[in-house]
């Protein structure tokens, strides 16, 4: 009976010292992945453009609305930046 425990046990033991080998294991591989991305990320903001653009006033747009519920707009210029 308590030869059946100790082997039962030693089972245990041994499926949970397996388990947090391979969790060990997908931790360093999901650090690994981590770091990478930082790299990408940081790389990346160096290539990018500032955030403190300028608002482009041009895209404002202007409505008249008449008496007869009609709504005139000011005709705008459209400027398109290729990126």
């Amino acid at each position: 009976m308590m030869s059946k425990f100790i082997s039962v046990a030693e089972t245990r033991f041994q499926n949970t010292e397996t388990a947090l080998k391979n969790q060990q294991a997908s931790i360093q591989g999901l650090e690994n992945q981590i770091g990478q991305l930082a790299k990408m990320i940081s790389e990346r903001t160096l290539e990018s453009l500032p955030s403190n653009t300028k608002p482009n006033l041009k895209e404002h747009v202007k409505v008249v609305t008449l008496r007869s519920e009609k709504a005139k707009t000011r005709p705008c210029e459209t400027q398109v930046v290729n990126s």
